[in-house]
């Protein structure tokens, strides 16, 4: 059942109280680290549709170790470490992949590494899919007259590999880029305007319409640039869950009733055994005898 334009706005007030408005959060104040990958190619414009067609992934440089030789230094003579022993350096040879990416050969396994650890640990204790690729980046002056960065849309993606001697892959996790909602909110807050819809439009065409919003201000500037990282807070899973209701509608009775449907029942209809029980009475868990484990009333399915 969907929500009536009333209820849509109670709805959108939880969302705004839910989301975190800070500096902790990299969709509003985001910062190039060694937490993230910047890609250089493809560009934000082609990557979406390199994603698509590529059956396999798309894959990252390796970087294979080759061997090792003694280190020379200052006229080529042998270097010695602090244990009067000559030292070794090992040798790599870089396994070119799809994506080149703006980041030492050394560094970016140890980088694509976390980031990936780190979204496994997402899914698996939360259920949520928190790599995304960040196309394109909005410069603004936020409240407190500070410069700050935020991504435009956010490409959910999996990042994995067959085993440590293999490139990393980068796979389109079959979900559409989404609008930077966290964003859309803090600039309708700022200067009363929010992010376009991006529906049926290709990446170069929403960012030329945020362009276009921001025309008459200096103090936004839209940044063709790509990047991998990882983007959450504590309360994503209550927003999304908000947004679905938006978008779906719901029958519970409990959530159009505090949206404030007046349509909705105004008490739940009782269990057909429900009885007044002396609080004494339900000593030593007696409760169980009384009441079938099918008819308990639980917030969450407990055992």
């Amino acid at each position: 059942m969907q929500l009536t334009q009333g209820m849509n706005d109670v709805v959108e007030g939880w969302k705004r109280k839910l989301l975190q408005m800070d500096r902790r959060n990299a969709r509003l104040y985001f910062k190039a680290s060694r937490s993230t990958v910047k890609i250089e190619s493809p560009n934000c414009f082609d990557i979406v549709e390199y994603l698509e067609e590529a059956r396999g992934g798309l894959s990252f440089d390796y970087l294979e170790q080759s061997g090792s030789r003694k280190r020379r230094g200052f006229r080529g003579q042998l270097a010695i470490d602090d244990a009067g022993e000559e030292e070794e350096v090992d040798e790599h040879v870089v396994r070119p992949g799809d994506i080149d990416a703006d980041c030492p050969d050394v560094e970016l396994p140890r980088r694509l590494g976390n980031l990936m650890r780190r979204a496994k640990s997402w899914e698996q204790e939360q259920g949520l899919s928190v790599l995304f690729l960040a196309l394109g980046f909005l410069k603004y002056v936020d409240k407190d007259d500070e410069e700050a960065i935020a991504p435009l849309l956010l490409l959910p993606v999996t990042l994995d590999r067959a085993s440590p001697r293999d490139h990393f892959i980068i796979q389109d996790s079959d979900e559409d880029a989404e609008v930077n909602d966290v964003l859309s909110v803090a600039l309708s807050d700022l200067i009363d305007r929010e992010l376009p819809k991006y529906d049926g439009l290709s990446v170069a065409e929403y960012l030329e319409s945020v362009r276009n919003l921001f025309a008459d201000r200096a103090d936004m500037v839209v940044v063709e640039d790509v990047y991998l990282s990882v983007f959450s807070f504590s309360k994503l899973a209550m927003v999304r869950d908000l947004k679905r209701v938006q978008e779906s509608g719901t029958d519970n009775v409990f959530v159009r009733t505090l949206a404030g449907d007046e349509g909705a029942p105004g008490e739940i209809a009782p269990l057909e055994n429900d009885q007044d029980f002396d609080v004494d009475s339900l000593a030593g868990g007696r409760l169980d005898d009384l009441i079938s484990m099918a008819d308990n009333r639980v917030i969450l399915n407990a055992d």
